[in-house]
């Protein structure tokens, strides 16, 4: 399993011939105001070992002439406003410094962490580049979840929209692809970007998603498990469900042998959330989230505590959470936050505590007691992330200006950012932490799936 490297040498370069003009340009999201950007030559992904041309971009204010450069590791060329940085062959996370003075000799400087994969994911290392599209033209469309099962194993569940289909890429001794539902004759069809995967205490997979009904335009949601060795897939939804807003998730119960729910979005008089928990094959019950004349849906997120309380995100122009329990009904219906985007996307995950832990457009909430306490992550609304707890703290992937980021906490408790690829579109992708209580990322780029 790939370890964090510590950043304790810095190496100096010295002066080496001329850096190639840039084709393409990304700029490296910047979290203060030292008036230095940082420009990346190429986009995507960092790799181990390769080469990387760095552009300084300085305000007005700022004294080009003074302008230094250190590195946490590797080999750097260059100087002025542009570099070559040849990164360590190791994985992990690494350092790039600028330092200079405003032009009343102001000391000023900037720092970039980034996060370099290693370049193919090999059976003795699974992080890089998972899967590119069997044939030519196919498509990874733009969501992914990860998971871990009890020996570390990651899984990532993904779309095709080539042919609308819902994969599978677990990792044993290489990673393979596996079908989970798509469209056939009288069978499935096509999957929406939308869904959630968990894995059970045995190794099972349970994945929650939606798929365009034949024939008409509406939703349906459905749940498939690779429990005993083959796929059951099961219709959920008891009626149709307009889920353009909406995002169906999964949340195993530990206090019922992980028993499934699947928590989404239906549409009668008023939009709302409701639970729906196997109690049998094929057998769902459904428990509705009723809020009298006013529509909410649920927005993506949910968890469960040790006790069988289930935590759900729910939200239209404002974010909001529930919790429901099997026979006492919904309670603890809340609304923490207003954005232009909370009909958008929510997370829902419990921390070392036993306590829930919300993340919206906004930042975090988490439970402590009978009250929730925010915390800002970024000073724009979020649209595109996803949130999971391990080692002791909150682990966040989000899309900041192009940039994907890898957000978590250091010893003070304040965000440390890694940038882990750059020129990103709008995909949300998927976080979760292994035993070490090291965080990964599932993202996709261009047409291909990859795993950090």
């Amino acid at each position: 399993m790939p370890r964090m490297l510590a950043l304790t040498s810095l190496v100096l370069f010295s002066a080496c011939g001329e850096v190639p003009e840039p084709v393409e340009s990304s700029i490296l999201a910047s979290h203060d105001d030292s008036g230095v950007t940082l420009m990346r030559v190429g986009s995507g992904g960092f790799v181990a070992g390769e080469t990387i041309t760095f552009e300084a971009k300085l305000d007005d204010h700022v004294d080009a002439s003074s302008l230094q450069w250190t590195v946490s590791d590797g080999e750097l060329v260059g100087d002025g406003l542009r570099v070559r940085w040849t990164l360590p062959a190791r994985g992990g996370k690494h350092q790039i410094h600028v330092r200079t003075n405003d032009m009343d000799g102001t000391p000023t400087s900037a720092s970039f962490q980034l996060g370099a994969m290693l370049a193919r994911a090999y059976p003795t290392d699974r992080q890089g580049e998972v899967y590119v599209g069997p044939s030519a033209g196919d498509v990874v469309a733009s969501t992914c979840a990860l998971a871990f099962d009890s020996s570390d194993r990651p899984s990532i569940a993904f779309s095709q929209d080539t042919h609308g289909q819902l994969l599978l890429a677990t990792f044993g001794t290489a990673w393979s692809i596996d079908f989970v539902d798509g469209p056939g004759f009288d069978v499935g069809s096509t999957i929406s970007n939308r869904f959630d995967m968990k894995i059970d205490s045995a190794g099972a997979h349970h994945l929650a998603y939606a798929y365009h009904d034949r024939g008409v335009f509406d939703w349906e949601v459905w749940w498939a498990s690779d429990q005993g060795g083959s796929w059951t897939r099961e219709r959920v939804s008891n009626s149709y469900d307009h889920l353009q807003f909406a995002w169906p998730s999964i949340a195993l119960d530990p206090s019922i042998g992980d028993r499934p729910a699947v928590v989404h979005s239906q549409d009668t008089s008023y939009d709302s959330m409701v639970v729906s928990y196997q109690t049998g094959p094929g057998t769902w019950v459904q428990n509705r989230f009723s809020e009298s004349n006013y529509s909410q849906y649920h927005t993506g997120g949910a968890a469960y505590q040790s006790d069988g309380t289930l935590w759900a995100t729910k939200g239209l122009t404002s974010h909001g959470h529930a919790s429901w329990t099997e026979g006492g009904g919904w309670s603890n219906n809340s609304f923490q936050d207003w954005s232009s985007n909370a009909h958008m996307h929510a997370q829902m995950i419990v921390n070392d505590a036993d306590e829930p832990v919300m993340m919206h457009a906004n930042g975090l909430e988490h439970r402590v007691g009978t009250s929730w306490r925010h915390s800002e992550i970024e000073p724009f609304e979020m649209e595109y992330f996803d949130l999971a707890w391990g080692g002791g703290k909150p682990h966040v992937a989000v899309i900041h200006d192009g940039n994907l980021e890898l957000i978590t906490t250091d010893a003070d408790g304040y965000w440390e950012y890694t940038v882990i690829a750059t020129n990103i579109g709008d995909i949300t992708p998927g976080v979760a932490v292994d035993s070490d209580g090291d965080p990964h990322v599932c993202y996709q780029k261009a047409d291909g799936l990859y795993y950090y």
